[in-house]
C-alpha cells in the first residue's frame, strides 16, 4: 500500500475564465443593471419634489429631496386601504363573473347543434379584429351606461373578452362528444352539463 507521503501534492485549482465566459458574465451584469434601473428610478422619483419632476422630469439623482409623498401616504392611510379593498373586490368578483360569462358564451358557440352558431362566431371575431377605440367606448360607458364614478366601471367593460371566448370554445370542442351524449341520456339539461361536466374539466 502506497503511503500518503508518496502521493503528489495537489496544487490549488485556478479558475480561468475564457473569453466567452467573460463576455457572458459582463453581458449578464449589464443586463441586470438595465433591469434594475427602472426600480431605482421609481424610488428616486418618490423623493423628488413635484416642481422639479414637472420641470426636469425624474432623474436617478435629483437635485433636491423631499418626503412629501410618504407624508401624504401616511396622512391619507384610509384612502389607501379603501383603494386596496376596491382592488381586491374587482379582482375576485371580476375574475369569477368574467370566467362565468365568457365560458357560457364559449360553450354556446362550441355546440354544433346551436342555431346561428357560425353567425355568433363571426360576430365575436369581428369585435376582436375591429374596435371602435378607447374614446367611443368611454363615451358609451359615461353617457349611455352611466358607469362614471361607480364600481361597475371597473367590472363591466372587461367582463367579456373575445379572445377568452375563443380560447374556451376551442377547449370545449376538444372534450369528447360521448360525455355530452351520455349526460343527455341520463336526463341532464344543457346548463347542468355545462356547469357540472365541461366547466370543471376546463
Amino acid at each position: 500500500m502506497q503511503s500518503t507521503s508518496a502521493l503528489p501534492a495537489r496544487r490549488g485549482r485556478r479558475f480561468r475564465f475564457s473569453g466567452w465566459q467573460l463576455f457572458v458574465a459582463l453581458f449578464t451584469g449589464v443586463f441586470a443593471l438595465i433591469c434594475l434601473y427602472p426600480f431605482l428610478l421609481v424610488i428616486s422619483g418618490s423623493f423628488t419634489p413635484k416642481e422639479e419632476a414637472i420641470r426636469q422630469g425624474f432623474r436617478l439623482f435629483p437635485g433636491r429631496y423631499t418626503t412629501a409623498a410618504y407624508e401624504a401616504l401616511f396622512i391619507n392611510g384610509r384612502s389607501i386601504v379603501n383603494g386596496y379593498k376596491i382592488t381586491v373586490f374587482v379582482t375576485l368578483v371580476g375574475t369569477v363573473v368574467s370566467l362565468f360569462v365568457n365560458s357560457m358564451m364559449g360553450w354556446v358557440v362550441s355546440r354544433k347543434e346551436m342555431p346561428c352558431r357560425k353567425i355568433l362566431n363571426i360576430y365575436v371575431l369581428f369585435t376582436m379584429l375591429f374596435s371602435g377605440g378607447m374614446v367611443p367606448w368611454y363615451i358609451i360607458c359615461v353617457n349611455i351606461l352611466h358607469l362614471k364614478n361607480t364600481i361597475f366601471a371597473l367590472l363591466l367593460p372587461s367582463m367579456v373578452s373575445a379572445w377568452n371566448i375563443f380560447l374556451l370554445r376551442n377547449y370545449f370542442t376538444s372534450v369528447p362528444e360521448e360525455m355530452y351524449e351520455s349526460a343527455r341520456i341520463d336526463g341532464a339539461r344543457d346548463f347542468r352539463i355545462f356547469a357540472q361536466i365541461y366547466l370543471p374539466l376546463s
